[in-house]
């Protein structure tokens, strides 16, 4: 069982890896925000492993505040937040801060 299983958790995470990495460069670093929105939310559709589902969900608080759509961006933020608080933090500071008016 140990060494099957690790093997198709391993394969499992490499193909979540390939479905971000897909979206990432197809949408969100060619700009078409509601294209990665939308793609981000179908990948979140479906159970994922918790480092998978916290990568995504960061992708997604960064396409909601590139968008203007600060509310979502800062609840995306947050889930993201325990597994990846170095890169999450500016990016709620920020949110934090427009959408105080600051």
């Amino acid at each position: 069982m140990g060494a099957a299983s690790g093997s198709a958790s391993g394969a499992a995470e490499g193909n979540e890896d390939a479905a971000l990495g897909s979206i990432a460069t197809e949408y969100l670093l060619t700009g078409r925000l509601p294209e990665a929105e939308k793609g981000l939310r179908a990948f979140l559709a479906v159970p994922r492993p918790e480092a998978a589902a916290a990568r995504a969900r960061f992708y997604l608080g960064q396409v909601y505040y590139l968008q203007g759509k600060l509310q979502p961006a800062v609840l995306e933020l947050l889930l993201a937040r325990p597994r990846y608080y170095a890169a999450v933090e500016p990016w709620l500071e920020n949110c934090l801060q427009r959408l105080s008016g600051s």
